[in-house]
């Protein structure tokens, strides 16, 4: 089924028309340059690629298009300091909901070479509203544990549009891990996150459409510690905002048979969130059950205030109709 994606809208690719497809690197009408996947993918952000078979060895090329003023190649999100992070916003549009279970996000480090992933961390969140902005909460994950999963070079290139074989920047598709699985009702979401690489650099790739310094109504924002600051994300030498290349991936609706995380106690009379649900979750947290980790975090201690606060999110969100 195909996923609108409202800030992008349909973008003519010279003579192809891009379209949010169910797998990685894909334009319509064109093979997968990516490998494939095991999970459905319910949202993609936009093309980082523009021209298979343009760069090195036949890989694809995901252009930095210095002929329009260009001038960034990607954008830091590594841990080490001064420590950035990158977001954007996505939609589900089901009403029904989504049970999100892991995103891809891309990125390179400078001459790391394509034999063996140099990413070796990602930590992430989700956000209800906008990422920093004092009424949006969190729904999912935090700024510390690492959910990396299968990281791999994705036989693309970030090169210089006037020096296409250029091979000193191949991207990787990064999968962050969103374990416990989590179900969002129909909104507006932020994915925010960080990567830590064997060296300093970690840059994230944008969404790459050819003739244009940026994608439509680009709203993708920046971190940086040392200002404790979100600001809105701009290409260095053209000021063009813009937006990052991600995909979300998981199960239409709740999944697992209709199962619901807030609703501790399994109960099916309406309403099926009650008090009852923060006393079953109050007892796991007291025996130490894993199940109390909402967070799914992995530094010890694993079970703290943060699971209160990821349960109580939770809860808000409600369960989806079933």
């Amino acid at each position: 089924m195909e996923r609108s994606l409202p800030k992008l809208f349909r973008v003519r690719l010279g003579t192809m028309r891009y379209k949010p497809t169910p797998r990685i690197c894909v334009l319509a009408g064109l093979l997968p340059v990516c490998g494939a996947h095991a999970r459905p993918d319910l949202y993609n952000n936009g093309p980082y690629f523009t021209a298979p078979g343009a760069a090195a060895g036949g890989a694809a090329l995901s252009p930095m298009q210095s002929q329009l003023g260009c001038t960034s190649f990607g954008f830091n999100h590594q841990m080490v300091s001064p420590a950035w992070r990158l977001t954007d916003d996505f939609t589900v549009s089901d009403p029904a909901g989504w049970t999100v279970s892991s995103v891809v996000v891309y990125a390179f480090q400078t001459n790391s070479g394509t034999a063996t992933s140099p990413f070796t961390h990602l930590n992430l969140r989700i956000w209800s509203g906008r990422t920093g902005d004092a009424t949006s909460t969190i729904v999912f994950g935090d700024t510390t544990t690492n959910r990396l999963g299968p990281t791999s070079w994705t036989n693309c290139y970030r090169a210089k549009d006037v020096e296409p074989l250029n091979t000193t920047r191949p991207i990787f598709a990064n999968e962050g891990l969103v374990s416990p699985a989590i179900h969002l009702p129909p909104g507006t979401y932020w994915l925010d996150w960080q990567a830590s690489s064997l060296t300093w650099q970690a840059l994230g790739i944008p969404v790459t459409i050819e003739g244009m310094p940026g994608a439509p109504n680009g709203n993708a924002r920046k971190f940086e510690a040392a200002t404790g600051q979100w600001t809105t994300l701009h290409e260095g030498g053209t000021l063009a905002t813009q937006e990052l290349a991600f995909i979300v991936r998981g199960t239409i609706g709740s999944g697992g048979g209709g199962t619901c995380y807030a609703n501790c106690d399994g109960s099916t009379l309406s309403p099926v969130l009650n008090v009852n649900d923060f006393v079953c979750f109050s007892n796991r947290f007291a025996a130490g059950d894993s199940r109390a980790n909402c967070d799914a975090s992995t530094t010890p201690p694993t079970l703290n205030v943060n699971d209160f606060v990821c349960f109580t999110n939770r809860f808000s969100a409600g369960c989806p109709a079933p």
